[in-house]
């Protein structure tokens, strides 16, 4: 059995700070929108059994609805589910922490293949829809689910593996970069068919930076690259919402305005927050001119009401989380722990990029969370697995062990400068 050490403190607590913080931020937000919600429901049911009424959505519905909400808080609907979600993250957080590497190893095919399962699923009838995406599947006796979050970990578990076993193919056409590409299709083209753009760019570029980690050929990288983006823009031009999104970042002059509505509330939102910002529950954002605010807009509303410095301080703690990860994967006592920390750090850190990106106007509308903070509880719980399974890989190497090799690299880096 294993000698385990103490896990990687800085890298949980910055973690433990981002939850907490986004449940704080996402009481504020997500009122508006959790009471509209709420409300909306209300007025359909009393509509429902109230069918004789004339205009009920105006009046009876309405009154009905807001005496509900005077006696029960409709404000918290979002919080209250986020909540429950960061729950059951950190059971699986725990899960990733104490469950052996051995393990996950033996599981790599089967998660790999089940996350085929479940994303194929969302095209049947449990599969379920939200705007212009296809991605969700409602199971019974649970909320929905995402299916692209598990396979964003399966991705990483089963490439984690089989990379290991090809440490010797893997610059080779034939025996590395043709299979590679095949096993991202596996996962990649699904998705792409709900469309899911951002998960596309997330689960690419995650099995990428594995494959170059692990000693890939760049020529095959940049080459396949290349071919890649060739074959996106046929997919991109057949949906209207996508190339919209692309219009408006690229020609906005051309765009409707209309088209650029969101992104033109997410300036707004992260302009008026100035310095400090307008203090916590008082933005205007939230009251539904921004929307998907407490999601995937998350950021426009914590720049609105925390102003730029907090911002700062928020976008450095995932610089931190990306040195720890980094750190513990190249500490990492084997390959396969070594493959899996880079992954799990890859996909984070690249998320959160995409996210803040978006918010900032600099790239495509995609719909991803911004990681630890948006509301969603797949999300959520499977990033905590995957902090769980990074605090896990740095038990496996004592500290001084991670010194030494850190005081080696430097004196070699200074030899070879010298």
């Amino acid at each position: 059995m294993l000698k385990r050490y103490s896990p990687d403190l800085g890298l949980l607590l910055a973690t433990l700070l981002l939850v907490a913080f986004g449940l704080i931020m996402l009481s504020s937000l997500s009122v508006y929108n959790s009471y509209t919600k709420i409300s909306a429901q209300k007025i359909q049911e009393y509509c429902d059994s109230h069918v004789e009424v004339v205009n009920c959505e105006e009046g009876e519905g309405q009154k009905y609805a807001e005496q509900f909400c005077t006696e029960y808080n409709c404000n918290n609907l979002y919080f209250k589910r986020q909540v429950e979600s960061a729950a059951v993250a950190l059971l699986f957080a725990l899960l990733g922490f104490f469950v052996p590497m051995a393990v996950w190893r033996t599981l790599a095919p089967v998660i790999f293949l089940g996350a085929i399962v479940l994303l194929l699923l969302v095209f049947s009838p449990v599969g379920a829809s939200y705007g212009t995406s296809r991605s969700w599947l409602n199971l019974p006796l649970l909320r929905s689910i995402q299916p692209v979050e598990v396979a964003k970990v399966a991705i990483i578990f089963y490439f984690a593996i089989w990379m290991s076993k090809k440490q010797n193919e893997i610059q080779t056409l034939q025996g590395g970069f043709l299979p590679f590409v095949i096993l991202v299709s596996l996962i990649i083209i699904p998705v792409a068919l709900q469309p899911d753009f951002g998960s596309v760019l997330v689960l690419g570029f995650v099995a990428t930076a594995m494959f170059f980690v692990a000693g890939g050929s760049l020529i095959h990288i940049f080459g396949g690259g290349i071919l890649a983006s060739l074959l996106a823009w046929p997919i991109i031009l057949s949906h209207e919402y996508i190339r919209v999104r692309f219009l408006s970042l690229f020609l906005p002059k051309l765009a409707e305005e209309s088209d650029r509505y969101q992104i033109d509330q997410s300036l707004l939102g992260v302009g008026s927050g100035q310095f400090f910002g307008a203090g916590l529950g008082n933005g205007t954002q939230r009251y539904g001119w921004l929307p998907e605010i407490q999601g995937d807009f998350i950021f426009s509303g914590i720049a609105e009401e925390m102003g730029f410095l907090r911002l700062i301080f928020l976008i450095g703690i995932f610089f931190y989380i990306a040195l720890r990860g980094f750190r513990i994967a190249r500490n990492a006592p084997d390959r396969f722990s070594f493959l899996v920390a880079t992954g799990i750090t890859a996909w984070i850190v690249l998320q959160a990029a995409i996210n803040i990106l978006v918010a900032l106007g600099l790239f495509p509308l995609t719909g991803l969370t911004l990681p630890f903070l948006s509301y969603g509880g797949s999300s959520l719980v499977m990033t905590l697995f995957g902090i769980g399974i990074l605090l896990h890989i740095s038990t496996l190497t004592p500290p001084e062990q991670t010194a030494r090799r850190n005081d080696s690299r430097v004196l070699s880096s200074t030899f070879s400068v010298r």
